[in-house]
């Protein structure tokens, strides 16, 4: 995802949202420069483990994915 940071942290939740999951190696955000600055955001191999890990314990109970 590529965008603006008021694009991208649209509210002070979302700010916190992404901080949160760059901080757990979830994601990545990168500046791509440019005035306004734009950022890179991409899930990581970390994120993605994590997002498979809770899909897969949350089917094998017949529940769908809780995030």
């Amino acid at each position: 995802m590529v965008g603006t940071k008021e694009e991208l942290y649209t509210d002070n939740e979302r700010h916190k949202a992404f901080h949160y999951l760059s901080s757990k190696n979830w994601i990545h955000i990168s500046s791509l420069g440019g005035n306004p600055e734009r950022l890179s955001v991409f899930i990581t191999a970390d994120g993605i483990d994590i997002v498979e890990s809770l899909y897969t314990a949350n089917v094998s109970i017949g529940g769908p994915p809780k995030f």
